[in-house]
């Protein structure tokens, strides 16, 4: 049985430390994952991503860092079990003038070997009363100083200044860009279609309707813009779009008709390096008579049944 002293001591000790490792891991794990959704973002901001698959790929890199960074810094060795002896023997290694009475009390203390062996009762009660003060000239706060683990807060300030910067220039694409990151399977528009406003966008149709579907973009000299159409069954195709002109803000519009609509499909508008989200045109069934009846209801004096 150890000492209260020395197994409190090494309790305290522990506790510590874990503690320590949970806020190192915990800012290491943050700050890798701002930065690779930061450098997904880039990555984002600066491609013309039209594959679904390639966002995927994109976002699940970022996630595998963050994961892997999550398993070595903070889950792994949390997971591990930290022994009293392991503890004890890491502060006598960073404290040589201990001469090792804490660890050598444990081992004296914790043996099954005969009394010749183990050496005198008086002689191990020493060694016990040694370790005793030791423990208490030790610090945990010391030893495992929160100065280390608020190293990995370095990363965490950097790219939340990062961050905050994007937001500050560029607020809306910040919020696309960061969305499309973090959710690869949310439909949002590249970054540079934060200028880029669709109609109807979302609509629904009856059946035979006429459709027309405009695009205004301002800040741009792109004379040319598509919209990729996909049907059921069919892969998606571009159609070429008409330069209307311009709005009174100085947008340029740009638009396509479909003079009868008979089946729904979702489209986006490609206008130079910018990219909308998909919209879908529901078409709806137009009603029609499916029956015609007459009723007839005849005057009282005439003595004629009711008919249909």
């Amino acid at each position: 049985m150890l000492p209260a002293a020395i197994d409190e001591k090494l309790a305290q000790l522990i506790r510590r430390a874990r503690r320590m490792i949970a806020l190192r891991g915990t800012l290491a794990t943050l700050a890798v994952a701002a930065l690779v959704i930061l450098a997904a973002m880039g990555v984002d901001a600066a491609l013309m991503i039209r594959w679904g698959w390639l966002r995927w790929a994109l976002s699940g890199v970022a996630f595998a860092a963050i994961g892997w960074t999550a398993w070595r810094t903070l889950i792994r060795p949390l997971w591990r079990k930290v022994a009293p002896k392991d503890v004890a023997r890491f502060v006598e290694q960073q404290h040589p003038e201990l001469e090792e009475r804490i660890s050598s009390a444990m081992e004296l203390l914790d043996s099954s070997d005969p009394d010749e062996l183990r050496g005198s009762e008086t002689l191990i009660q020493e060694v016990v009363r040694g370790a005793v003060l030791d423990a208490k000239s030790v610090k945990p706060e010391r030893e495992f100083s929160a100065r280390r683990a608020l190293r990995a807060g370095i990363g965490v300030a950097f790219a939340a200044a990062a961050f905050a910067a994007v937001f500050f220039l560029w607020p809306e694409q910040g919020k696309r860009l960061l969305v499309r990151a973090v959710a690869p399977y949310a439909e949002v528009g590249n970054a540079a279609s934060a200028r880029m406003a669709v109609l109807p966008g979302d609509t629904a149709v009856a059946e035979g309707d006429r459709v027309e579907i405009a695009m205004e973009i301002s800040g741009s000299d792109e004379r040319r813009a598509e919209i990729l159409i996909e049907r059921p069954g069919e892969e998606e195709a571009p159609e070429r779009m008409s330069l209307a002109g311009e709005t009174e803000t100085g947008a340029r519009r740009f638009t396509l008709a479909l003079p009868s609509v008979a089946k729904g499909f979702t489209y986006r508008i490609e206008c130079g390096r910018a990219l909308s989200r998909r919209y879908r045109v529901t078409v709806q069934p137009r009603p029609r008579a499916t029956s015609l009846a007459a009723a007839l209801d005849f005057p009282a004096y005439t003595k004629l049944p009711d008919a249909t």
